[in-house]
């Protein structure tokens, strides 16, 4: 039979790993998505539609492109793809919850591409989208 400081021991230890163990399965279902993305030529990559099955945001990573970008689904037509690179000094950004950070220098910005917070002043670089049956085109020529 356990005795009093050591049923307390024990019942602590279970606590704190069921709680760490809570903390690491909360932290993996917050992480963004990252869809996969088909390059179709040198100017326009193909992301399908699909992938946006329950989200409004995805991130589009494909070897070809030198930032990742993010792409926003605004309604069940309308999508936003925005370079994750700040305009300040060319940090990758990081999606947290409905804004873009940058870790370097504090930038923050919208899912329009808009500066929130400085030191950056200028827009995110924005890439024209458009549907096509069941995929979503992302030209990268800048608009």
């Amino acid at each position: 039979m356990q005795d009093r400081r050591e049923f307390i021991k024990n019942t602590c230890s279970m606590c704190i790993a069921a709680i760490g163990f809570g903390m690491l399965l909360t932290e993996e279902s917050c992480k963004p998505t990252a869809a996969i993305a088909t390059k179709t030529n040198n100017e326009k990559i193909s992301v399908a539609l699909s992938q946006f099955e329950n989200k409004n945001t995805l991130i589009v990573k494909n070897s070809s492109l030198e930032y990742d970008i993010l792409l926003v689904k605004k309604t069940a037509t309308e999508y936003t793809a925005l370079q994750m690179r700040c305009t300040h000094r060319g940090a990758d950004l990081k999606l947290k919850d409905d804004k873009l950070s940058c870790p370097a220098h504090g930038s923050v910005f919208d899912f329009d591409g808009q500066v929130l917070e400085s030191p950056a002043s200028s827009p995110l670089t924005k890439f024209p989208v458009e549907l096509k049956g069941n995929q979503i085109i992302i030209n990268l020529k800048k608009s």
